[in-house]
C-alpha cells in the first residue's frame, strides 16, 4: 500500500509542473498574440503595425526575462519527455528574442533576407478583404506605413551611428526588392 500512494504522489507532482509549464507556455503564447496588431486583428497601443518605440521595445523585453526567468524556476526533470523538448524550445526561442534585444538587432531592420518594407507585401496577404471591416483595417494599416517606416529609420540611424549595418556587398542589389513595391503606372 505505501509503495502505491508514493508512486500516486510522484505522478500527482510530475502532472502538477507538467501542468505549470502548460500554464506558462499559454501564457508566452497569449503574450505573443497580445503584441502583434496581425494576431489581434486591430490595434495594438494604437498601433496597426508593429511598435518599435524604444518604450514598446525595453517593455516586451522585461516580459520576455520575465517570462524565462519563470521557466528556469521549473524542475525540469520532473517534466514529461515532451515538455522538457517543448520547454528547451520556447526557452531557445525567448532567450533568442532578449539576445537580439540586447545585442541590438532592431538597430539593423535590413538584412539579406530581409526588410521591413517586406510587411507591406505581407500585409496584403495578412488581410481580409472578404468584408467592410478587412478593408477598413487595411487602410487603418497602411496609415500607419509612415510610423512604422520612420520607427525602423530611426533604428537604422542609431545603428549606422554605432556602426551596426550590414556589409555593403550583402545589400547589393536590395533596391530592387523596394522597386517591387512601387507602383510606375499610377492613374
Amino acid at each position: 500500500g505505501c509503495a502505491v500512494a508514493l508512486s500516486a504522489c510522484v505522478t500527482t507532482q510530475k502532472l502538477s509542473v507538467d501542468a505549470q509549464f502548460t500554464t506558462l507556455a499559454e501564457q508566452v503564447v497569449a503574450y505573443r498574440k497580445s503584441i502583434d496588431p496581425f494576431a489581434q486583428n486591430g490595434a495594438v497601443n494604437g498601433h496597426y503595425l508593429a511598435d518599435l518605440s524604444p518604450e514598446f521595445l525595453a517593455q516586451t523585453n522585461a516580459k520576455r526575462e520575465a517570462f524565462v526567468q519563470q521557466l528556469e524556476l521549473l524542475e525540469s526533470t520532473e517534466l514529461s519527455s515532451e515538455n522538457r523538448i517543448n520547454l528547451a524550445i520556447l526557452k531557445a526561442q525567448i532567450q533568442n528574442n532578449i539576445d537580439e534585444y540586447k545585442f541590438n538587432a532592431h538597430y539593423m531592420p535590413l538584412t539579406s533576407e530581409f526588410g521591413f518594407h517586406s510587411e507591406l507585401s505581407f500585409m496584403v496577404a495578412r488581410s481580409d478583404f472578404s468584408t467592410r471591416a478587412g478593408y477598413e483595417l487595411y487602410l487603418q494599416r497602411l496609415a500607419d506605413v509612415p510610423r512604422y517606416f520612420n520607427e525602423n529609420i530611426h533604428w537604422m540611424k542609431e545603428g549606422i551611428k554605432i556602426g551596426l549595418t550590414q556589409p555593403k556587398v550583402v545589400l547589393q542589389g536590395y533596391e530592387s526588392s523596394i522597386a517591387a513595391l512601387i507602383n510606375q503606372d499610377i492613374e
